[in-house]
């Protein structure tokens, strides 16, 4: 979103849009509550159906499973056809996630996946250790997916 990062939004007084993209905020939430809304179903739908073009029946895994974009997506996938594996970071999580539609859920805190999320390293020689370090996921993932790994993956988290 252009502009997020300041502190007085993003050029909103500049922005037009045709009447047919528009629609009436529900009553019982807030212009603030509404935008987000919209943000995070729009980053949603051009996610799975302009860029991943899903298709039903396929499998799907979702990482931020449990909250905003994420619990959306899982919800939207699930309901459009497909099998979805959500990541979560816990037990209480990964019973919303299953709430919403998913199939699996892969708790990303579990030890067996301690200091597995990295960047991938710079030096090519470090790259067969890394890969080796993430069998862990890959093998929870095809267990929760009759031995596959996904046809699509939707991962839309920043930086933490």
């Amino acid at each position: 979103i252009q502009g997020n990062e300041t502190p007085d939004g993003s050029h909103q007084q500049f922005m037009l849009a045709q009447a047919p993209q528009l629609l009436p905020a529900p009553p019982d939430l807030s212009i603030e509550a509404a935008g987000s809304y919209v943000l995070s179903m729009g980053t949603v739908y051009r996610a799975l159906f302009t860029c991943l073009r899903i298709v039903n029946g396929r499998t799907i895994f979702v990482e931020g499973a449990a909250t905003g974009t994420g619990y959306d997506a899982i919800r939207i996938a699930a309901r459009n056809g497909l099998r979805v594996t959500g990541m979560v970071s816990s037990d209480e999580r990964a019973a919303t996630v299953r709430e919403a539609g998913a199939h699996a859920t892969v708790n990303r805190r579990e030890p067996r996946f301690s200091g597995i999320f990295t960047r991938v390293p710079a030096d090519p020689a470090r790259w067969q250790e890394w890969e080796r370090a993430g069998q862990a996921l890959l093998d929870e993932v095809r267990a929760a997916n009759d031995g596959q790994l996904m046809d699509y993956v939707l991962i839309h988290a920043g930086e933490t």
